[in-house]
């Protein structure tokens, strides 16, 4: 009898779901992530890739509801550096669930597209400008997908290195609006490491001496590579253990989505890219939303702060008390992040 009880509870609270405009609740989050997310992810979920420069394979998913036609509007999810799209099936759930048709994307060496270095659980890039090539080609594919009513809401969200990916991509590809997007949202965005200045200018010149002698997949001295083996007490990304935990049982299910290190040619390659993200600011015309943690330890705030006073339309929110990675916090930083950008979605 109790079993039957809990069977409809979790029903009904999963009907609810689907019109609250919060997102999945830690309160049920096991079970949804098990019997529905994870499922919808392996079962229905549209997945595919492309061919990148230098004949790389990109791959993506898309989650969209019955009709989607009827979507609410279209988004681009940019991941962070290490992470494989599949960590983002939560989040995208949440906002299929809110009408949206959503698309994840995997950057090149990241997830299930092609690797670049012989060691697969590290990351590289040999020109950060193939990050931008891949953007173009994603929003061409979801173009050719969609009519130009669906497009009328089109989104693109990019999380600490996607967020410093589409900070620079908007400035230099798309400073006149040449992809038609609404506006954009960057989440944590990488536009400066937080380190000190004697520090980083130290790192530069290792790593720029390091690379011309031809070691640029060389591990960065900044993170050792290590096995999928979490520490949640010591970790600084988030204060959801339930969530961090699913990071670790999708990174066993796919070991060959699993990163942990970074390389001396990623660096060097992160340090050209956010060197002038700020100065190009003021070429942005979108309308722009800024997220940004109160505790976070990746990336540098003040940076996020000046690129957003130098855009032309940017809004800034500071999430008190949040780490890093917002996706996969909290509720109560996490639901608050979606209820922001679902606003900022449809006053635009």
């Amino acid at each position: 009898m109790t079993k039957i009880i809990e069977k409809k509870i979790f029903i009904l609270l999963s009907i609810l779901l689907s019109f609250n405009v919060l997102a999945v609740s830690e309160n049920i989050l096991e079970k949804v992530y098990k019997e529905k997310i994870f499922p919808y992810y392996l079962n229905t979920a549209f997945k595919s890739t492309f061919l990148g420069k230098k004949n790389k394979k990109i791959a993506f998913y898309r989650f969209a509801g019955k009709n989607i036609k009827k979507s609410r509007g279209v988004l681009l999810f940019l991941t962070g550096n290490t992470e494989a799209a599949m960590k983002y099936i939560e989040v995208a759930y949440d906002f299929m669930n809110l009408g949206f048709t959503v698309y994840v994307m995997n950057h090149r060496g990241h997830g299930l597209s092609d690797k670049l270095t012989k060691v697969p659980d590290k990351t590289y890039i040999d020109d950060y400008r193939f990050f931008f090539d891949d953007v173009e080609t994603m929003i061409g594919w979801i173009n050719k997908a969609h009519s130009k009513k669906e497009m009328e809401k089109f989104f693109i969200i990019g999380h600490s290195m996607g967020g410093g990916v589409l900070s620079k991509f908007l400035s230099v590809r798309n400073s006149n609006n040449e992809f038609n997007l609404k506006g954009a949202i960057l989440c944590s965005p990488l536009m400066n490491l937080k380190f000190g200045k004697v520090t980083k200018w130290i790192l530069r010149k290792l790593v720029s001496v390091v690379s011309f002698f031809g070691h640029s997949e060389m591990d960065a001295p900044t993170r050792p590579r290590g096995k999928i083996i979490g520490n949640f007490k010591k970790n600084k990304k988030t204060h959801s253990r339930l969530r961090y935990e699913n990071i670790f049982f999708l990174a066993k299910k796919y070991p060959q989505t699993w990163i942990s290190g970074i390389t001396i040619g990623w660096l060097q390659q992160a340090f050209l890219m956010m060197e002038d993200v700020v100065e190009k600011a003021e070429k942005i015309k979108i309308p722009l939303l800024l997220l940004q943690p109160e505790l976070d330890t990746y990336v540098d705030a003040k940076a996020q702060n000046k690129f957003c006073e130098k855009a032309k339309n940017c809004q800034k929110k500071v999430f008190q008390g949040a780490y890093h990675e917002l996706f996969t916090e909290k509720d109560k930083y996490r639901d608050s992040a979606i209820q922001t950008i679902v606003k900022f979605i449809d006053d635009h």
